[in-house]
């Protein structure tokens, strides 16, 4: 995860140019190598965070109940949310 950071980081904001523009952004979109990455690094940041935040529920939540409930609930966020990034990341590749 840390590898796929510091590369966003380098390509977003230390690369030099405009890298907002749509024409960058399209650039970048049509090589595989950046829809792969940020696939990756997507999926990893998510679980990471939402493997976090069910660790804190945990803790304040305590009952089998609610724990299976944060369980669902965390899955079904993470699936929806790698859903839309999937989209984002690959719709333009496609094009």
């Amino acid at each position: 995860m840390f590898f796929l950071l510091g590369s966003h980081i380098f390509f977003m904001h230390m690369a030099g140019g405009e890298p907002l523009s749509v024409e960058e952004t399209f650039a970048r979109a049509k090589n595989i190598a950046f829809p792969l990455m940020y696939t990756i690094f997507v999926a990893a940041a998510l679980y990471h965070g939402l493997y976090g935040l069910r660790g804190i529920l945990f803790e304040r939540f305590h009952t089998p109940f609610s724990q299976k409930v944060i369980n669902w609930l965390l899955s079904f966020a993470g699936i929806i949310w790698f859903l839309y990034a999937l989209a984002t990341t690959w719709i333009p590749f496609f094009k």
